[in-house]
């Protein structure tokens, strides 16, 4: 039985234990995958555990994504680039931290055939998540990212970051040039958790006036699977992407990282994945109304 799991703090919300088992069980491997409630003060006495405890390897999510970095053996050129991991694969002791959240992140809108060559797109946040989005982007040939974030500090700060990336410029959340950003913009990215339970009916834009019907709107969060944003626009008749499709991109990826000889996961069984799941966040949606 090879041992698995998923680090963060929350944890309770994570649908990767339950998408895991669904793929082993369609794969026949003999694993098993546990989520692990960590705080930052615990995280080196997780990861130092982890190294010895029989890990195959494990997933990092909010808030250890960066921090988890100096705290591993290797770092793969991906993550390194991007600075934050999102799947450690342990190698008889030997900790490599990899980030699959960028073809993760690009694998819905490779699947719809998106062209945003020369477009504007928006990104909500400024964590590793958001940089993730904008190296994605970078290599769409997006002409222009503005980055809102709550703090305008931190997102200046990412911004300089990426630069050599994207032509990027930074803003508060608050401020009365994002809704004309957002009247140009080909897409709309929230990489923040706000909507996320146990907080949905929480939207990271004030009002929808902005969003229009030649915007793709796509939100990182899964849980619950119908955001307020995505409410929002598809009122406005917005294109709606939701969080469930870049988990499962990601997830295959450090499938395919831990287990390089396992088979292959098909793009049918992809799609007997997402619909599972689907019914599954849906039904807690009804049995929560």
């Amino acid at each position: 039985m090879k041992l698995l799991g998923v680090v963060g703090d929350p944890i309770a919300h994570s649908l990767s234990p339950e998408l895991f088992d669904y793929l082993f069980k369609a794969l026949s491997l003999s694993c098993r995958y546990d989520p692990y409630r960590i705080t930052p003060n615990g995280l080196a006495e997780f990861v130092q555990t982890s190294r010895m405890g029989g890990l195959l390897g494990f997933n990092v999510t909010i808030p250890h994504k960066e921090r988890i970095v100096p705290l591993l053996d290797e770092i793969a050129d991906g993550a390194e680039r991007l600075g934050a991991v999102n799947t450690v694969v342990n190698r008889d002791g030997h900790l490599i931290g990899h980030n699959t959240d960028l073809g993760g992140f690009l694998a819905p809108l490779r699947e719809r055939a998106v062209d945003l060559a020369d477009e504007h797109a928006v990104v909500l946040g400024a964590g590793g998540a958001a940089r993730a989005v904008v190296h994605g982007l970078s290599s769409l040939d997006v002409a222009q990212v503005t980055l809102a974030n709550r703090t305008l500090d931190r997102a200046e700060a990412l911004a300089q970051v990426l630069k050599s990336d994207a032509n990027v410029d930074a803003c508060a959340l608050g401020d009365p040039t994002l809704p004309e950003a957002l009247s140009t913009a080909g897409l709309l990215v929230n990489a923040t958790s706000v909507g996320m339970q146990p907080h949905d009916g929480v939207s990271p834009l004030g009002a929808s006036d902005a969003l229009h019907g030649d915007l793709i709107v796509y939100d990182l969060v899964y849980r619950p699977l119908r955001t307020k944003l995505l409410a929002q626009a598809e009122s406005q008749g917005a294109t709606a992407i939701d969080g469930l499709e870049m988990l499962i991109g990601q997830a295959v990826a450090s499938l395919q990282l831990w287990l390089p000889d396992a088979p292959s996961v098909s793009t049918s069984l992809k799609a007997d994945l997402r619909g599972y799941l689907r019914h599954k966040l849906l039904d807690e949606t009804r049995v929560a109304d």
